[in-house]
């Protein structure tokens, strides 16, 4: 069999359905977004035995953001300190008391820099490229990591069959709707007849064209 290129990048592929493609999850966006998790962890100082073990043998009372990659470690540390740059934008710190030249601001939100969260009241928040603030989450991050493209009308056409079960009525008007859209896509000749039936189908004549005639 002869191989060739594929005739659909991988990336689009796994868009969701919703933005035209198959919604397969692209492990490595996921796999980044279960890393963060662990940088989660280290930022928020998690009562765990692994991050009490990072902040004593790993960063040595440094800032997670500013110590240098190490050319010799383990591939998770590795991975995670490769990470930070990409997820770095989304990562805010807000203050409920802030000292300095922020003094007597409350509920103050700013990117966070060689920060360290030190008050009580001071803690992380997730932002995305709207700057919609949400909860930590690995689903969150994935949603804001992977590519995006604007959503499709159509999608609830073409996946059409499903697990749920759907009325008669309902199926019968999705596959009209299907066949409508692929005609939107064709181009018809003038005749009373396209006529009639891009009429029956409420579809725009502009998708006929007048036949030209050869010059004698």
């Amino acid at each position: 069999m002869k191989r060739g290129k594929a005739k659909v990048s991988w990336k689009s592929v796994c868009l969701p359905k919703n933005e035209g493609e198959l919604g397969i999850i692209r492990i490595a966006t996921h796999n980044k977004a279960l890393l963060s998790n662990h940088i989660w962890s280290i930022l928020t100082n998690r009562e765990s035995l692994w991050v009490k073990w990072v902040h004593s043998y790993r960063l040595k009372g440094r800032s997670f953001w500013a110590v240098s990659l190490p050319g010799s470690c383990s591939w998770g540390w590795r991975k995670l300190l490769q990470l930070r740059e990409e997820i770095r934008p989304f990562i805010w710190s807000k203050f409920g008391h802030l000292f300095g030249p922020f003094m007597g601001l409350s509920n103050h939100t700013c990117l966070l820099s060689n920060l360290q969260l030190n008050d009580s009241d001071d803690m992380l928040c997730w932002k995305d490229q709207n700057g919609d603030q949400s909860k930590f989450a690995t689903g969150t991050v994935w949603h804001t990591l992977k590519r995006k493209e604007p959503m499709v009308q159509w999608h609830k056409v073409a996946w059409l069959f499903t697990d749920k079960v759907r009325p008669v009525g309902r199926v019968i008007a999705l596959i009209k709707e299907m066949v409508r859209l692929r005609l939107v896509t064709l181009k018809f000749k003038n005749t009373p007849r396209v006529v009639s039936l891009l009429e029956d189908w409420k579809l725009p004549k502009s998708i006929m064209f007048e036949e030209l005639m050869a010059p004698i």
